[in-house]
């Protein structure tokens, strides 16, 4: 995404990166990232499943031979959340109680704040239609429970494929249950915390990777590996599936 397509989506909202991030970062610029391909083995860590889903859910099945990769995204920069005052108070509520399952992840800083120019994460309701035939659903219910189908957010990168800001636009105004739209919100910040692609063939449907999720009262125990495999490192360089399946001695 380049920042013309975020100011479009913007209205009054300016994504900016705080200085005060560079000395903040969780990343030390100027130090080399030393990788221990031991804690992605497959007998420490993380097994071979979540490896595998990670990987489809990062790079989308691109590697050193096809035409087109995927990079992993990360935040490098606390991420700092300022809500729309118009967002409906149950969806906000359900947000804020959302952020605590984030906070055993190592690297990953998330806040919210109140003052919209210190933040870089803007979440926002919206009466925009949402029409995404990425996937193929058994009947009209589960399409009409699809996430993108009711909202979408949109990220600010950098050339170094870490993510500086992210706006999430949540249509609130159709008429679902509003547990729709909680389980639609949490699985859109979820992914916007990787740029993770959903599985099309994933059939688990307690994770925000499936199509098809179903409301659940705790993140997964796959989803929250997933993310924290995520930010095991912060890479200072991009990364390919290439460049991972050597760290992880996974086969391309």
């Amino acid at each position: 995404m380049d920042v013309t397509q975020i100011l479009k989506a913007k209205d009054t909202f300016e994504l900016r990166t705080n200085p005060t991030f560079k000395s903040d970062s969780l990343v030390i610029v100027k130090r080399k990232t030393i990788i221990d391909p031991s804690k992605y083995a497959t007998n420490n860590k993380f097994d071979i499943k979540t490896l595998n889903r990670y990987r489809v859910s990062v790079f989308y099945y691109t590697n050193s031979k096809t035409n087109h990769t995927y990079y992993a995204k990360q935040w490098n920069v606390p991420i700092l959340i300022y809500i729309d005052k118009s967002f409906p108070k149950q969806l906000k509520k359900s947000l804020k109680q959302f952020l605590s399952v984030f906070d055993s992840v190592d690297n990953l800083n998330i806040s919210i704040t109140s003052n919209i120019n210190k933040a870089n994460y803007y979440v926002k309701p919206t009466k925009k239609l949402f029409t995404n035939n990425s996937y193929k659903f058994e009947n009209e219910i589960d399409k009409k429970k699809f996430a993108f189908n009711n909202g979408d957010y949109t990220i600010l990168s950098s050339g170094d494929e870490k993510i500086k800001g992210c706006i999430l636009e949540l249509n609130t105004h159709l008429e679902v249950d509003i547990k729709i739209l909680e389980n639609n919100l949490k699985q859109l910040f979820f992914l916007s915390l990787g740029r993770f692609f959903v599985i099309h063939r994933d059939k688990d449907i307690s994770s925000y990777l499936c199509p098809t999720y179903q409301f659940q009262d705790h993140i997964s125990p796959s989803d929250l590996n997933i993310l924290k495999m995520h930010y095991n490192y912060i890479y200072e360089f991009p990364v390919s599936d290439t460049e991972f399946s050597k760290l992880t001695k996974l086969k391309q």
